[in-house]
């Protein structure tokens, strides 16, 4: 968290002091000590996950769960208690598949190498420089193409200009979503012109794509089965709290918020 966020954060504190949860003080420096793993909304949100704990720490006494148990085990006892789900059948799970067709395939594997003129986000004037380098390389290398390595070594701020700037394979997920996309869109050869990303302007060449192949429902089946599981699992559980909160007295949070968190969890 930053100095920033944790200077808001005792500011909320001082001006929001407790929630309270049937009579139960939830106080404010155990909600500051939740909102510290937040980065945004730290109050609401710390706020709100603590509010549903003790929602579930009440219902599980209301219904007499073993006083022995520790805090973990009785929301663990609760839940498997309340929440039951079936296992999702095979013709709803093809069903999904068969509606789903293009999230099952295999990734698809590039074979790049770039040249990194590394800036910080926000440093137009720097960005710019580099931005103009970068084109400059780009119509270097369009007179002269076996260049790459050595210019990579001179200007690359990647670990790949000890290798002439090759990245090897890359499949879906292993770099930045921006760097991602130019290679799935691009044709391969060098690009001519510079890709932008959070980490600046990069010079690419695609020196080979190996486009990802269709999946049959046979080798994705566990895989749906468990999602459409965890998918009902999250529902559930937050219809559960929406029924916890409309029998609750809960005070000094907005519900709207608790319900948006909610929404958001599914």
């Amino acid at each position: 968290m930053t100095h920033c966020a944790e200077t808001i954060l005792i500011k909320t504190i001082e001006e929001n002091p407790a929630v309270i949860v049937d009579g139960v003080e939830i106080p404010a420096d155990a909600i500051a000590a939740e909102a510290r793993q937040y980065d945004d909304k730290v109050w609401e949100r710390a706020a709100s996950s603590l509010v549903i704990r003790q929602l579930l720490l009440n219902e599980a006494a209301s219904q007499g769960i073993s006083a022995e148990l520790d805090e973990e085990q009785a929301l663990q006892t609760l839940l498997s208690q309340t929440i039951k789900l079936p296992e999702a059948d095979e013709n709803f799970c093809r069903h999904y598949f068969e509606n789903n067709r293009a999230q099952f395939r295999s990734s698809d594997l590039y074979v790049a190498s770039h040249i990194l003129l590394a800036v910080a986000p926000r440093d137009f004037e720097a960005r710019e420089t580099a931005h103009q380098l970068a084109q400059e390389i780009i119509e270097e290398l369009q007179d002269s193409p076996d260049s790459f390595a050595t210019l990579a070594a001179e200007h690359s701020a990647c670990p790949s200009k000890e290798m002439g700037g090759d990245l090897g394979q890359i499949t879906s997920g292993s770099t930045v979503p921006e760097f991602e996309r130019q290679l799935s869109t691009l044709p391969e050869g060098l690009h001519t012109a510079p890709i932008e990303t959070r980490y600046g302007y990069h010079v690419l060449r695609i020196d080979q794509k190996l486009l990802g192949k269709p999946l049959s429902f046979e080798l994705v089946h566990e895989r749906i089965a468990s999602k459409l599981y965890r998918q009902a699992q999250n529902h559930a559980f937050a219809e559960y709290i929406e029924q916890l909160c409309d029998r609750a007295d809960i005070q000094g949070l907005d519900l709207m918020t608790m319900r948006k968190s909610l929404s958001n969890s599914e």
